[in-house]
């Protein structure tokens, strides 16, 4: 099966085994599987599936503690399938778990920090606008229209001379 540790204890839900692995310096999060390139992310889950309902707040907090532990639920296995495409859909609190720690983490570096900010003579806060210069320095043409490929051009000619 191609199985490493971690997916065997996530297979039987160990949750001290997989909290002592994580905890390892360097620890591989997303080791892959031979047999479905299942994660042991994929493999928890489907452990949680097969388990009584009443089990389900441990295995979301079990989930919980791989993402935050730097498990990845965009990784697919060998069928396509995420982890949260393995959840059952019964599951509401284990797919909500997984889908905050995606937003999360696909919003990360989303934030604008104090020093971005200026205060215009209304008072009001405003973004430096010479960062927007710079992003619209690299900004591609949408290609709707004519005139808007002309004034596309134009600012590019102007900014490079």
């Amino acid at each position: 099966m191609g199985n490493h540790l971690f997916h065997e204890a996530a297979s039987r839900g160990n949750y001290e085994i997989i909290d002592a692995l994580l905890d390892q310096p360097g620890f591989e999060c997303d080791p892959v599987n031979r047999l479905e390139g299942d994660t042991p992310l994929h493999t928890a889950i489907r452990w949680i599936n097969s388990e009584p309902p009443a089990q389900r707040p441990f295995g979301a907090a079990l989930v919980e503690m791989m993402l935050e532990a730097g498990s990845s639920a965009r990784v697919k296995n060998k069928g396509g399938l995420t982890p949260l495409q393995l959840v059952d859909p019964r599951n509401t609190e284990l797919r909500d778990v997984i889908q905050k720690h995606e937003y999360a983490s696909l919003n990360a570096g989303d934030f604008v920090s104090a020093h971005d900010v200026s205060i215009s003579k209304g008072g009001e806060k405003q973004a430096d606008e010479e960062d927007e210069d710079e992003e619209d320095e690299d900004a591609e043409f949408s290609g709707s229209d004519d005139e808007e490929r002309a004034e596309w051009e134009r600012r590019r000619r102007a900014k490079r001379s």
